[in-house]
């Protein structure tokens, strides 16, 4: 089968004990039908009633339970799932087993991401390291440019077509005001997605949105903007081809939705900094790593989160403006 994608998936392998985040937090874990039926037949009693006592079913599917802080109940303090430590990943759930590899078949081609909200992509992202590559049935593989790949062409056309309209603004609009006038519009975002949050994740944003309200006025990263800009298109080309593969939507959707959530990454970064933050490869990964979790967990949220990025600006290519 013919397929294209991160060239990352293929070497991919989990820090483990040794990863700063954790995957088993800020989401809730499906458990598929196969996968309980197999828990409900594990040979060792202890972890068995363990796993079990810890799945609850809601709306006829299966999930693991989180605790107050958003965790999975089956997460040790260090940081392990109970069940790896137990016997192997094998054993594992199939979404706790994929993660962080993403995978759709698509008119016959299949099509490989994976989530940001890992350490090891959230580095490559920020280190550059992220690389494409397109496959054959005869068994012939090459990379590629991201930006090559067929499924994002679409969303590519629609960003050239807002980056040349761009330049008609770059001399009418500064890009210093519109950064902090953007600022407050992200933070009415924020406001409107908090119910749908856990209290752990909506802390997350509330001392982000305290910072904000804290500061009347600052220049933007002084040395930093060519930084910046080199990101946002290692950002985009790796947003523009997975949401194109793994979901179902227009071009200018996936544009304003992988836009809003690069802007949402810098503004972050740029408050904490004014608080006096280094600016750090940690704290960069980190808030890569928040956004994703933010932006792309959760049908509801997701799709709350892409209409309020499409109507964020009426004029599409102050995205450009805005961020490059």
């Amino acid at each position: 089968m013919e397929f294209y994608g991160i060239e990352n998936y293929f070497s991919f392998a989990c820090l483990a004990g040794a990863c700063p985040s954790t995957c088993c937090a800020g989401w809730s874990i499906e458990v598929d039908g196969q996968d309980y039926h197999r828990f409900c037949q594990i040979g060792l009693e202890e972890l068995r009633e363990d796993i079990l006592r810890h799945i609850e079913k809601r709306e006829g599917k299966y999930f693991f339970r989180n605790r107050a802080d958003g965790s999975c109940a089956m997460l040790d303090g260090d940081g392990l799932c109970r069940i790896q430590r137990s016997s192997s990943e094998e054993t594992l759930c199939n979404t706790c087993r994929k993660y962080p590899r993403l995978f759709r078949e698509r008119q016959g081609i299949l099509y490989f991401s994976m989530a940001a909200s890992c350490p090891v992509i959230s580095r490559a992202l920020w280190r550059g390291d992220v690389s494409y590559i397109h496959g054959e049935e005869s068994g012939r593989r090459c990379g590629m440019a991201g930006r090559k790949i067929p499924i994002s062409q679409p969303v590519w056309k629609f960003f050239d077509a807002q980056e040349e309209k761009c330049s008609l603004y770059r001399e009418r609009i500064g890009k210093r005001e519109l950064f902090w006038d953007s600022l407050g519009r992200l933070f009415d975002i924020l406001l409107e997605v908090f119910p749908a949050l856990s209290q752990r994740e909506r802390q997350i944003w509330e001392d982000l949105i305290i910072l904000y309200e804290g500061i009347s006025d600052a220049l933007f990263f002084e040395g930093w903007e060519e930084r910046w800009r080199e990101f946002t298109r290692i950002y985009l080309t790796y947003r523009f081809m997975g949401r194109q593969a793994m979901l179902d939507e227009n071009p200018e959707e996936t544009f304003c939705q992988s836009m809003g959530e690069a802007y949402l990454i810098q503004a972050a970064c740029f408050l904490e900094f004014l608080n006096g933050a280094p600016l750090s490869e940690e704290a960069f990964c980190g808030w890569i790593e928040k956004v994703y979790r933010l932006c792309a967990n959760g049908r509801e949220r997701e799709g709350k989160l892409r209409r309020l990025f499409y109507d964020f600006y009426r004029e599409k290519s102050l995205w450009i403006l805005l961020l490059l």
